[in-house]
């Protein structure tokens, strides 16, 4: 593989801003490094796969990111020293009783360092209160999962960690996500739920299915009480002329319809019926193809996609 050239530009704004803020920028430019190991390169070693767990190459980048978070001198004590105690608390990391806030820190680090899924727990969790840390970090820690090819990467809005899939589909959903509302905050719940540490398929589908209920509600049936998905679809149904959609085909098969079938797939959640039929919990590839729907179908509504004749 030839080099990348590097811009000028790049380059005085890697002096400018520093290392750590040029890497930022690499990954913002496309999430790959154009770099690879030379005995890949010439087929010496096969091409490797993304890795579970904290591989031994990432324990030290990732251990020390979460140091990183709980500064400590030696006279100015460790900061953030409660959440650091809860956070043990929370990942059930015993302390010892007494233990100064420095012992504390070392304890989790420690275990971080004995137990993988521990470790990816505690990252975890961090990450759900960076906002009472100050927010730091996000972005280095995810350059840091990018680049030891960690399964795992940091969601879109930051505060989990989630299972890293097609950079395609993940651009979509940062895409989505951007725009403050609630749509945008039920996706991420959503993209969370079937791709982060603890998956819950069922609970997925349910965000999936609000995401897609806040866009579309206010357009199609804006004055119904209690309005739901299944409102939506039954009023695409009933009355489909009083609609278009852009991509309506010219073969007969209206895109107005089209979309009712797609939120159809998605209404009812399988595990949430109430007609009689038998209940089930989703499976994890129906979950993820719901959630891809709903991003896809957020981003209609939001462009104008459906308007009323």
């Amino acid at each position: 593989m030839a080099p990348v050239p590097v811009p000028v530009k790049v380059r005085l704004l890697a002096i400018c801003l520093g290392r750590s803020e040029m890497l930022k920028t690499a990954r913002l430019r496309g999430r790959q490094m154009a770099w690879q190991r030379l005995s890949r390169r010439d087929g010496r070693k096969p091409q490797g796969g993304l890795h579970e767990g904290i591989p031994p190459h990432l324990t030290d980048p990732i251990v020390s990111w979460i140091a990183d978070l709980f500064p400590n001198g030696r006279y100015e004590g460790v900061a953030n020293a409660n959440m650091l105690r809860h956070v043990a608390t929370m990942n059930e990391i015993a302390i010892r009783p007494g233990a100064e806030d420095y012992g504390v820190l070392q304890a989790v680090l420690d275990s971080c360092v004995r137990d993988q899924d521990l470790c990816l727990d505690v990252v975890d969790c961090l990450l759900h209160f960076r906002g009472t840390l100050g927010g730091a970090g996000v972005e280095e820690l995810s350059l840091r999962l990018t680049v030891g090819r960690s399964v795992w990467d940091t969601a879109a809005d930051g505060y989990s960690l989630v299972r890293r899939t097609d950079p395609t589909a993940s651009e979509q959903l940062k895409t989505a996500v951007s725009p403050n509302d609630v749509a945008s905050e039920e996706l991420a719940h959503a993209w969370e739920k079937v791709f982060g540490r603890h998956p819950d398929s069922s609970d997925a589908w349910d965000h999936a299915i609000k995401a897609v209920e806040a866009v579309l509600i206010p357009i199609v049936c804006p004055k119904k009480d209690k309005a739901t998905l299944g409102s939506v679809a039954g009023q695409l149904k009933s009355a489909p002329h009083s609609w278009k959609l852009a991509l309506d085909n010219p073969d007969g098969i209206g895109g107005v319809q089209t979309l009712e079938a797609m939120l159809r797939l998605m209404w009812p959640n399988p595990d949430r019926h109430q007609d009689g039929t038998p209940r089930r919990k989703p499976t994890q590839h129906e979950a993820e193809a719901v959630i891809h729907t709903a991003v896809t179908i957020v981003q209609w509504a939001r462009s104008g996609v459906l308007v009323k004749r």
